[in-house]
């Protein structure tokens, strides 16, 4: 791109740092970082790949830290505004390129039923530094089936390592200028990072412990940049120590090279999704991060010439490129070829053309681009986020409003549950309301109702409120996401890990509140995928982690059945809605590339009418995966003298399953009902709730 286009004339840009700094090891390292990723994203058989991210996070420090400092060596100063444009035209153009081209292919190929949504905020997100707080809070874990299909999942790294870029200069100044006076200055700079970096490692060890912060606090979550400062602040510490040395010897660095690679690989394959993250194993490959960078000090080290090799620098050298296209191409070709195993790998294939062409026309020549003031550098600096952002609002507002399009819009109001009060479904500990303050029909006379249970019970919110209207009876909806009102949990596999932190503070909060609340008829409802996807498992009040469907179904039944003990103690009768015949199978990803509702199309087949939207399947062979589990809650409900509530056929008529009947949506997902269907079950729940005074 000229530099007329950016507004700026050549007197108005200075030159790059010299190359004279660039150590061709760490282009190596940053090639086998993002090929790390890449193969992780590719669904090879490189469990770990992801920790690339946590390679790219301490290269960062370091060289960041290494060229702040030669300038405090040089001229006794750092400027911070010049830092803040040079970061600004290294990184943003190519970014807002990507963004850009994603939101327009997102736009034609994903769906309007959420992901396109979810693209267009983390878009804005990504331009704003804020893409991890986006992504945390839209679209979930970073190992989530969810995830899959945010085409800009990977620009949360990116915003982190942004949020470090404004933050970090003015601390690294702040501990040279501290040391000025007793001309101490790398010293001092140590001193002040290390602390900081000590209390972020401080947090990412302590931050998964639920006795601490407790189980899901977002100050140390995956995306935060507070619990990975310190990854940033080992490669400072690392630069500021080796501008003080002058030399090490051959023997170290030939050891930290070969010790660094070793442990990289054995953190590739030994660290997976399972493991807590950030935590103890993220010290794993910061460390080797850390060795490999030692070992590079010296060019003849058998590790370092092999990273500066010309095919490894050069991959490095496009590794910026390479990371900003790879994932939103992964995602384009999973919903272009569905059902083909090599999507990922095909995705990943072609990201290599817009990223070489990025590299070539966008990146490359901004890197020469260094305004020198702020005021002169705006038009240019506007004009390159502007479309972005554009792009990201009018997707949103056109998602939202479902392109104006009557089948879409139909639906989309028949998915959300849009009645009861939205923050009485909670999804984390940090966001369960006071139950009292979820009362619906409140002026009603009769004996209380209450809901209780994850998400499959927030689907029958409407036809509940409908039929308490009817028989005059107050009603409140207090539900929980992926969390059964059992006395259990679901955990991820072997490693005990909450599904779903804050599911036992839900449950706990609950039946305090019912201990208190006058007596009423205790409605019990929830999912019973957890019994059935080998991925998940229970864990019980006792502690007991349990697999195996039968194991599980078990255990879930014991403690449903201790859970109504309890509640009807209170003084509260008990009903519970059997789990609806639904169309999820063992796992969420088997169940998601199952699905042929609306949401499995994109959105140009949905405007064009070509979305086929439909799928049916009868009772029997749904009862084949869930009548074990219907068995087991009809069993419960005989033994607590529990009415159980079977809607299998109002929802299922002549034993057929259907997603859509007369043109009106059945089920919202393959494991939830619609909002009009849920109104058609009000007669049913109003003989259920015959008003009591």
């Amino acid at each position: 791109m000229k530099t007329s286009m950016l507004a700026l004339r050549q007197d108005e840009v200075s030159k790059p740092e010299k190359s004279k700094y660039r150590r061709a090891d760490i282009q190596g390292l940053r090639a086998v970082a993002v090929l790390m990723v890449l193969a992780y994203h590719a669904g090879l058989p490189l469990p770990g790949g992801f920790i690339g991210v946590d390679v790219f996070f301490v290269i960062s420090g370091f060289v960041i830290t290494a060229m702040l400092n030669r300038e405090w060596l040089a001229t006794g100063q750092i400027r911070l505004g010049s830092f803040y444009l040079k970061r600004f035209f290294r990184l943003t153009p190519a970014l807002a390129v990507m963004v850009a081209a994603t939101l327009v292919v997102s736009s034609l190929l994903l769906s309007p039923f959420g992901s396109q949504q979810t693209a267009a905020s983390t878009g804005l997100g990504a331009l704003l530094l804020a893409a991890n707080w986006v992504i945390s809070s839209t679209t979930g874990g970073y190992f989530d089936t969810s995830a899959e299909s945010n085409p800009l999942l990977n620009t949360w790294s990116l915003s982190v390592e942004e949020q470090f870029y404004v933050i970090f200069p003015a601390l690294l100044l702040l501990g040279l200028v501290l040391g000025r006076k007793f001309k101490a200055h790398t010293r001092s700079a140590i001193f002040v990072v290390s602390v900081v970096g000590a209390l972020s490692f401080l947090l990412a060890m302590l931050g998964p412990n639920d006795n601490y912060l407790g189980p899901d606090s977002w100050i140390a979550g995956f995306y935060s940049p507070f619990s990975r400062a310190w990854e940033f602040a080992a490669g400072s510490v690392l630069a500021l120590i080796v501008a003080r040395v002058q030399t090490l010897s051959r023997w170290i660095t030939h050891s930290a090279g070969f010790a660094g690679a070793a442990m990289l690989l054995f953190a590739m394959v030994q660290i997976d999704s399972t493991t807590t993250f950030p935590g103890k194993w993220t010290v794993l490959p910061v460390a080797a991060t850390i060795l490999l960078l030692i070992s590079g000090t010296n060019k003849e080290s058998l590790v370092t010439r092999v990273l500066s090799s010309q095919p490894m620098v050069k991959v490095g050298d496009w590794s910026y490129s390479i990371y900003l296209w790879h994932w939103p191409m992964i995602v384009f070709a999973s919903v272009l070829w569905p059902d083909n195993p090599t999507a990922l790998i095909i995705g990943c294939i072609l990201s290599f053309g817009p990223a070489l062409a990025s590299y070539r026309w966008v990146e490359k020549p901004f890197q020469s681009l260094r305004p020198r003031s702020l005021v002169r550098a705006m038009p240019a600096m506007a004009g390159i986020v502007l479309v972005p952002l554009v792009l990201a609002g009018a997707l949103g507002i056109a998602a939202d409003n479902g392109f104006w399009n009557p089948r879409v819009t139909n639906f989309q109001a028949s998915s959300s549950p849009r009645v009861g009060i939205p923050e009485c479904f909670a999804d984390n500990a940090s966001n369960i309301m006071a139950p009292e303050n979820c009362v619906l029909n409140g002026a009603a006379t009769g004996a209380p109702i209450y809901l209780l249970g994850d998400s499959n019970a927030l689907m029958f919110t409407a036809g509940i409120l409908d039929a308490s209207i009817e028989t005059n009876r107050p009603f409140t909806s207090f539900t929980f996401s992926s969390c059964p009102f059992v006395g259990a949990v679901s955990t991820l596999g072997e490693s005990g890990t909450e599904a779903r932190p804050g599911c036992w503070k839900y449950q706990e909060t609950a039946l305090e509140w019912l201990s208190r609340s006058t007596p009423g008829t205790v409605v019990f409802a929830s999912a019973d995928y957890y019994l059935r996807d080998p991925n998940l498992g229970i864990s019980t009040a006792s502690g007991a982690q349990i697999a195996g469907e039968e194991e599980k179904t078990a255990a879930y039944s014991a403690g449903l059945q201790s859970t109504i003990e309890q509640v009807q103690a209170m003084g509260h009768e008990t009903a519970i809605v059997q789990p609806i015949p639904n169309f999820r199978l063992e796992s969420e990803t088997e169940s998601v590339a199952n699905w042929q509702g609306p949401q499995s199309c994109a959105a140009i087949t949905l405007l064009i009418g070509h979305c086929v939207g439909t799928m049916d399947s009868t009772l029997e062979e749904i009862s084949s995966r869930q009548a074990k589990i219907w068995d087991s809650v009809a069993q419960v409900g005989l033994s607590t003298n529990s009415t159980v509530v079977d809607l299998s056929e109002e929802i299922c008529p002549s034993a057929v399953c259907s997603i859509e009947r007369k043109g009106v949506p059945v089920y919202s997902d393959f494991n939830h009902l619609s909002v009009p269907e849920s109104k058609l079950l009000a007669p049913t729940f109003a003989r259920l709730l015959a008003s009591k005074d």
